[in-house]
């Protein structure tokens, strides 16, 4: 069963037994960039079992079938490339043993929690913050342009236009998130960030997506000082991202003051398509926080 919500498919398997629902796996179906295949990625984000069928020599055998049935149906290199997520300790164990999936390693996050330090290098640039609404004034053409330059080195990774970012989260239906852009005088777009409060701590901003040209380091340094500036006013004692040590974008935010740290989430994925590999996902992919589900 295929159930839409604005530019996303949810890709829902749901098994019943006398006339109830008892079991139900529901999985988000995302747009991949990979040279090698024009097949999406899919995120397992929910799976429910009836108590009655939590027990005794039922125990387990529903989930996987259920769970088995989704990843038979929708798994496959010709519509989903790629299968990825961040489980629970328990599920990764089920995954591992009975569907394939492998741990790409922990999540290592970036953190700062000096906040004045960034707040030094004040804006150079005219910026302005979309509130969340019901429609947003997101410039599409704009937006696009911008992702092409902040990914044009990404070999992999989601598309992060402004199709996207409204479906995740200018439209999203219950959580609130804050759109940071940053334009010059001609009204040209340099940067784009999203936030949200708490995540990973409650005391901290994580910045779910970053949008800044790589090569624009004056742009980069007004989003951090105003993500500064709004993290002192949310509260935070802190601001958390995810981005890969082999990023263009890394050692600015290492001389920004951010350090590494681990954190509690398992990153884990299988490959459908035997042309992409685990070390691809691992090394190659540039993932962000806003890829958490639990979020």
């Amino acid at each position: 069963m295929e159930v839409r919500r604005g530019e996303r498919a949810l890709r829902v398997l749901s098994a019943s037994a006398q006339g109830r629902t008892i079991a139900h796996v529901g999985g988000l179906s995302y747009r991949w960039r990979n040279s090698l295949s024009a097949a999406r990625s899919i995120q397992a984000t929910d799976h429910m079992v009836d108590p009655g069928w939590r027990a005794g020599l039922r125990a387990g055998k529903l989930f996987r079938r259920v769970m088995g049935a989704w990843v038979e149906r929708f798994c496959r290199p010709e519509l989903h490339a790629i299968g990825w997520g961040f489980p629970s300790a328990h599920d990764f164990r089920l995954g591992e043993r009975f569907f394939g999936y492998a741990s790409l390693g922990p999540v290592r996050v970036l953190v700062q929690n000096e906040l004045g330090a960034l707040q030094r290098h004040r804006p150079l640039l005219s910026t302005f913050a979309h509130a969340p609404c019901a429609d947003p004034e997101l410039d599409a053409p704009s937006i696009d342009q911008l992702w092409r330059r902040a990914s044009a080195a990404l070999p992999l990774t989601h598309e992060r236009d402004a199709a996207f970012l409204r479906w995740r989260y200018a439209t999203h239906p219950t959580r609130r998130y804050e759109i940071l852009t940053i334009h010059d005088d001609a009204r040209f777009l340099r940067a784009l960030a999203v936030l949200r409060s708490g995540g990973l701590a409650r005391d901290t901003t994580t910045i779910l997506e970053w949008l800044v040209d790589p090569e624009d380091g004056d742009a980069a340094a007004s989003m951090l000082a105003h993500i500064a500036q709004r993290a002192e006013q949310r509260g935070s004692g802190a601001i958390v991202l995810w981005c890969a040590p082999w990023r263009v974008e890394a050692p600015l935010f290492r001389r920004a003051g951010f350090v590494e740290h681990a954190s509690a989430l398992r990153h884990t994925a299988r490959c459908f398509d035997p042309r992409v590999s685990l070390a691809d996902l691992r090394d190659g992919c540039a993932w962000t926080l806003g890829d958490v589900d639990f979020l």
